[in-house]
């Protein structure tokens, strides 16, 4: 499996997330066996609630399936316990990705400092608006928080 053919992470309304999909053909398991995986975890319900949401998605017959989005905590929570001669090297893949992902979304952030301030006042109103919405949409779709 080459693990530059895949994009590991990627932006959910302003989190960076991976799926149960993506570390199962990443890592050369059957989706149901990550699933149960995820299921499995001894963790608490607040990470779980944190880290892991359960969402359906659209498989190539058309039918609904379950996966979760997880965060990047959730990932190395996860994949911690995967074994094999590529683990490593995926997972040391899985932390560049979503540190890299956070620092362009951090960057993104910055391009505020050069503002005046009422438009930094303007940007600040918008973002906290769109926050409180993304937690609304995030309660409703079980996003994690």
């Amino acid at each position: 499996m080459n693990s530059n053919s895949l994009q590991l992470v990627f932006e959910q309304e302003g989190k960076v997330v991976t799926d149960s999909l993506k570390i199962a053909e990443t890592f050369g398991k059957r989706h149901a066996d990550v699933l149960r995986s995820i299921n499995s975890l001894k963790c608490s319900e607040e990470f779980r609630e944190l880290n892991f949401a359960l969402v359906d998605y659209t498989d190539a017959k058309g039918e609904l399936r379950p996966k979760y989005y997880i965060t990047q905590n959730g990932c190395y929570l996860l994949v911690m316990g995967y074994t094999g001669k590529d683990a490593a090297v995926f997972k040391e893949s899985y932390i560049r990705e979503f540190n890299h992902m956070r620092d362009q979304l951090q960057n993104h952030a910055n391009v505020n400092l050069n503002m005046s301030e009422e438009d930094r006042a303007i940007a600040y109103f918008t973002k906290l608006k769109a926050e409180k919405e993304l937690l609304l949409h995030a309660k409703q779709n079980k996003l994690p928080k």
